[in-house]
């Protein structure tokens, strides 16, 4: 049985987003959504005149006191945003930079301690793991997303040739828009660095401003849909083929392209697919 669907069947699109740019530039001021989940790694949006305008957009903060600076403390409360019901509209995590950096840096005391040295990225490893799961679940997650990243020199054969973001050098094919964020006078202004969507081209020069999306995008506003995870009957189905099989052949390779660590952490839908896939197996 094919799975595919016709085009307009195809869940709308939210935007989601990496930005980047110059220090006290106004990346956070503009991602001050209505009702959004603002996630505070670096702690500065704790300042008064932060706190009054988190207050003015009805944001819910989560702090560094909170776990904000823990890779994996962002990455459950991504799945709970993504299968429980609330009433808020975007995801805004400031910065990504800080987080994965963290991340990066305990790995790379952990290696030394141990008294190796590390090699070859070994250091990104762990980081770059849960970023990915983090991405997987992004795909499930009936939010806008915005990702504020520092900036840094992009260099070429020993030379800088411009500026990029600094975070898992990836990230900016996994998200559907890149913006490097400017300042021209008194304006802010987006320059698009990378576009999946018709209404920005590279190059372009928006307002970074909730507006310009909201132009473009008629699901800004939308109140967010949980995920329906793994049933009670599913997991049970489940076991009972685990026992049958002494194991799963196929878990590690499903866990990973779910995001998820065990079975509990599946969505309904992709736990039936895996079953389907099993029984049919169990049949020959």
């Amino acid at each position: 049985m094919l799975r595919g669907k016709p085009p307009s069947e195809a869940k709308p699109a939210r935007p989601r987003m990496l930005i980047y740019g110059e220090a006290g530039i106004g990346k956070t001021w503009g991602s001050f959504w209505q009702d959004c989940y603002f996630v505070d790694t670096e702690g500065g949006a704790s300042l008064p005149n932060y706190v009054e305008k988190l207050e003015q957009c009805n944001a819910t903060y989560l702090g560094p006191e909170d776990g904000a600076c823990d890779l994996s403390v962002l990455l459950s409360e991504v799945m709970s945003l993504a299968t429980v019901e609330h009433d808020r509209k975007t995801l805004v995590i400031d910065s990504i930079t800080k987080v994965f950096n963290t991340a990066v840096q305990i790995e790379h005391d952990r290696i030394v301690e141990s008294g190796r040295v590390p090699q070859f990225g070994a250091e990104k490893k762990p980081a770059v793991a849960l970023m990915r799961r983090m991405l997987r679940w992004f795909d499930r997650l009936d939010m806008n997303v915005i990702l504020i990243a520092h900036e840094r020199p992009l260099w070429s054969d020993g030379e800088e040739i411009g500026k990029t973001f600094d975070c898992w050098d990836k990230l900016r094919y996994e998200l559907s828009l890149v913006l490097q964020i400017l300042q021209y006078g008194d304006e802010v202004k987006a320059r698009v660095v990378k576009s999946r969507y018709d209404a920005f081209k590279a190059y372009d020069l928006i307002d970074w401003d909730v507006r310009t999306f909201q132009k473009h995008f008629d699901t800004i506003d939308n109140v967010a849909k949980p995920v329906e995870m793994i049933t009670d009957e599913q997991l049970a189905t489940i076991n009972e083929l685990t026992n049958l099989w002494g194991g799963c052949p196929w878990e590690e390779k499903w866990f990973e392209a779910a995001g998820a660590t065990c079975w509990t952490q599946m969505p309904r839908d992709v736990a039936e697919k895996c079953i389907v896939f099993w029984e049919r197996k169990e049949q020959k």
